[in-house]
């Protein structure tokens, strides 16, 4: 692991073995394996896997709408705008967002006359979160 030689693992009959890892970075870290038999033979280094570790949640910036915004007039859309990082997914009250090359996004949604709750959530690919919450009033 990381260049590092882990624990020495019995392999099964059937050639297959297994471990748990521990104590893994956070960040990239590099798995890879070799075998040695009964005579102290030793196999070529197996092809490296690459793990990365996340355990911070993503981030996530709303630029607009601002907390406590009025919109007034016939359109009932807000713009829900904001950047994020890269392999993260934004959701605006569950509604899948694009978020483009560069992690921004935009997307118009629908008010309800009054007051609204927007609950924007950014999900990385290992399942951390980052929640950003705005209220927002409508009046036609």
């Amino acid at each position: 692991v990381n260049e590092e030689e882990a624990e020495k693992l019995p392999v099964e009959t059937d050639g297959t073995f297994s471990t748990r890892l521990t104590g893994l970075n956070e960040g990239p870290n590099t798995i890879s394996a070799r075998a040695t038999d009964n005579k102290e033979n030793t196999s070529d280094l197996s092809n490296v896997l690459t793990v990365v570790v996340k355990k911070s949640p993503p981030v996530l910036f709303v630029s607009s709408p601002e907390d406590r915004a009025t919109i007034n007039g016939d359109s009932n859309k807000v713009s829900v705008a904001g950047k994020t990082e890269e392999n993260t997914d934004v959701t605006v009250n569950g509604r899948v967002v694009v978020v483009r090359s560069d992690y921004s996004f935009t997307y118009d949604y629908p008010l309800n006359e009054g007051e609204n709750k927007l609950t924007v959530i950014a999900t990385d690919m290992a399942g951390n979160i980052t929640t950003v919450e705005r209220a927002i009033t409508y009046n036609r």
